[in-house]
């Protein structure tokens, strides 16, 4: 800008002017001094790809000093632009998340880091990955899946959104994220009853029991130590590995000795019975001795008899005599 002529200072605006709207008015005021020189650039950001210009009005006053026209073009950057989309679907006790990643910008995506989480406390992860690396070319797509067990049914969970970061070509970083999933999770089904009068079939993990019309209501009074059983099953769950780890020995060494201890009692219990065998095979003999002792002194008795008799017959036969 140069200011010639009357030595008073006036203030100087600018416009931009596109298309005959006016989208902006900076505000810029400059004090020139007479026959000086001020230079002042001014930096404009379209957001649309086009052709226009820029229209440099001086004034003093109201009166028009200078115009000088000068063009400008503005070109299309070609940056990456990618898409999250997070989807859940409900399937008996599982729960299949889906999250869909797809470039619909011009440049590749570099650096691309997608990664989801889920309330451990609520879902165990049992197939699928939660965690994506790579890049994505323009128009194409990406998808990662999991399938989570619930733990805990009849409520109502609200899934964390999917988080993705990403880099252009000159390395500048970028991230965005998914929408959030709200899921109803179905109440967990301890019992399901196939047809009248056949019974109830209970199962959990794997184990089937199927109980009677008479049986009934003893497995109704056993339902809530069930469900205190699976509560200590989803603790146990929630425990690091190495506490897992820790807990798995411990059981298997109690297993060891309840084993031991039931062997122990099974021989215990065979050695009695050898015990009360060879106590009876004992009192056999020895009643078999007496009864043979016996024997042999009656028959003793009776010859002791016999000479007596015989004895007291001649003592008589002589006294006849």
């Amino acid at each position: 800008m140069v200011k010639l002529g009357n030595p008073t200072s006036e203030e100087i605006k600018v416009s931009l002017i596109l298309e005959g709207d006016v989208l902006e008015e900076p505000k810029i005021k400059v004090v020139l001094p007479p026959k000086e020189m001020s230079t002042h650039v001014v930096k404009f950001i379209p957001s649309n790809k086009g052709r226009g210009g820029v229209l440099l009005l001086l004034y003093r006053g109201a009166h028009l000093l200078d115009v000088r026209p000068f063009g400008f073009s503005v070109t299309e950057m070609k940056l990456p632009e990618l898409e999250i989309r997070k989807t859940a679907e409900l399937s008996k006790e599982h729960l299949r998340v889906v999250i869909h990643l797809e470039n619909v910008g011009k440049d590749i995506a570099r650096d691309v880091y997608l990664s989801d989480s889920y309330p451990p406390s609520l879902f165990e992860i049992i197939s699928g990955i939660t965690e994506w690396k790579g890049e994505i070319s323009p128009g194409e797509d990406v998808s990662i899946e999991y399938e989570l067990r619930i733990l805990e049914g009849g409520i109502t969970v609200s899934l964390p959104p999917a988080i993705v970061s990403f880099k252009d070509e000159k390395g500048r970083s970028y991230s965005l994220k998914s929408n959030s999933v709200e899921v109803s999770l179905p109440p967990m089904k301890y019992e399901e009853e196939e047809k009248k009068g056949e019974g109830v079939e209970t199962r959990e993990e794997g184990v089937a029991v199927r109980v009677g019309e008479e049986e009934k209501g003893v497995w109704k009074f056993l339902d809530p130590l069930v469900k205190e059983i699976q509560g200590f099953r989803d603790k146990v769950r929630e425990l690091p590995h190495k506490y897992l780890l820790f807990l798995a020995v411990a059981i298997l060494l109690l297993s060891i000795l309840f084993a031991l201890e039931r062997k122990l009692k099974r021989v215990k219990k065979e050695n009695e019975r050898r015990d009360e065998e060879l106590k009876g095979q004992k009192i056999e003999e020895v009643e078999e001795e007496i009864s043979g002792i016996k024997e042999v002194e009656r028959e003793e008795l009776e010859k002791t008899l016999k000479r007596m008799i015989e004895r007291k017959k001649r003592i008589m036969g002589d006294e006849s005599v």
